[in-house]
């Protein structure tokens, strides 16, 4: 940005909207009070370590990543902040988040004790530093629920998820890297971000539990992203079926086990069916009908049913549940026949209907 060459100062200034200053090795931001139109300021890599005296009605976009910031506070002097960066700094107390009523995104990962980091290009390969336990509870989050969107929480000691709970408008929250060892917790806190989609756990303890996968996607209907792995509404689907399933025979005391297949009729059953020899001698031959295909057969001269359902010598009539419609004649002389078909179609779902055997007249 350039100054007009009859321009003052105060009217430069005032028309100032962005700054950008990432490793200046600045360690104070307070002359930007002269900037009173700025919306984006970006300061990263630096020493800075107060953000307390910024008093910008007009400021969007904040990016403070990289720093020496202890405390998050002085927020009620920015209004219209939508964007906050502030990895990688030394923050061990937030206390308010009063003030941006319309902030979308909140970065805190990775706060670390005060060793001195590198402040030049390599500075993303800082020296190993210790993590600062930072507690986050759902009254400090309060005041952004209804607009924050995205939550980065990586890497900050966090053991419990459901102070998150109260973030109903959240659709991506990262909190890998912590310390988070319960289902619990994540189910609370899914109960109450109700339009979360993007959820990071990795490198938490309770990310390897066996079925930590199958179980976090049965809380959730809105989720489509779990650890960077997709999540399927087929997935989500069978996982609950199976859910219920367990429970339910956890309930009535039982154990989940697949269904049974019928049991063959028994050796007493099969006594009670007819044979080849049990029928009368003089039995006419018979038309099978099963279904609408007729079938004739030569070969049962002696038999009321067909040769696949009934045995051979000392043997009865195999189980046939598909045949609900065979019918057969029989002849109308063998009451005792009539007697073990219709115990027969008890057993078995035969239907087995006599038939009118028309008597031949006599030769003269």
């Amino acid at each position: 940005m350039v100054m007009e060459k009859y321009e003052s100062i105060d009217d430069f200034l005032d028309r100032i909207v962005q700054v950008t200053m990432n490793e200046k090795r600045i360690t104070s931001l307070d002359g930007l009070y002269m900037c009173p139109s700025l919306e984006v300021i970006l300061a990263r890599g630096n020493r800075i370590r107060s953000m307390s005296k910024l008093n910008l009605k007009n400021l969007t976009h904040l990016d403070l990543q990289h720093n020496f910031i202890e405390r998050l506070d002085g927020l009620d002097m920015l209004p219209h902040l939508t964007h906050l960066y502030l990895n990688n700094n030394c923050i061990s107390e937030i206390v308010s988040l009063n003030g941006p009523m319309m902030l979308i995104e909140l970065h805190l990962a990775c706060q670390t004790s005060g060793e001195i980091r590198s402040s030049n290009a390599s500075l993303h390969a800082s020296q190993p530093l210790n993590t600062i336990n930072l507690q986050i509870t759902s009254e400090i989050l309060m005041p952004v629920a209804r607009s924050l969107m995205v939550l980065n929480i990586a890497s900050i000691g966090c053991r419990d998820l459901s102070p998150l709970a109260c973030l109903y408008r959240l659709r991506q929250l990262d909190a890998s890297d912590n310390l988070v060892d319960s289902l619990q917790s994540i189910e609370v806190m899914l109960n109450g971000c109700i339009n979360l989609t993007i959820l990071k756990l990795e490198g938490n303890p309770i990310s390897k539990q066996t079925k930590f996968f199958e179980s976090v996607m049965t809380m959730s209907d809105s989720l489509v992203q779990i650890n960077g792995k997709e999540v399927l509404d087929s997935q989500r689907d069978f996982c609950k079926r199976l859910k219920q399933r367990k429970n339910e025979a956890e309930a009535s005391g039982g154990s989940l086990r697949p269904a049974r297949l019928p049991k063959e009729p028994d050796a007493k059953s099969r006594s009670l069916l007819p044979t080849i020899s049990s029928l009368p001698p003089d039995a006419p031959n018979k038309s099978l009908v099963l279904g609408s295909i007729p079938v004739n057969s030569q070969k049962q001269q002696q038999v009321g049913v067909p040769q696949h359902l009934r045995a051979g010598a000392g043997a009865g009539i195999r189980r046939a549940g598909s045949y609900n419609n065979v019918q057969t004649e029989k002849s109308a002389n063998v009451a005792d026949k009539e007697r073990r078909d219709q115990v027969q179609g008890q057993l078995f779902g035969l239907s087995v209907a006599p038939v009118k055997v028309e008597k031949k007249a006599p030769k003269t």
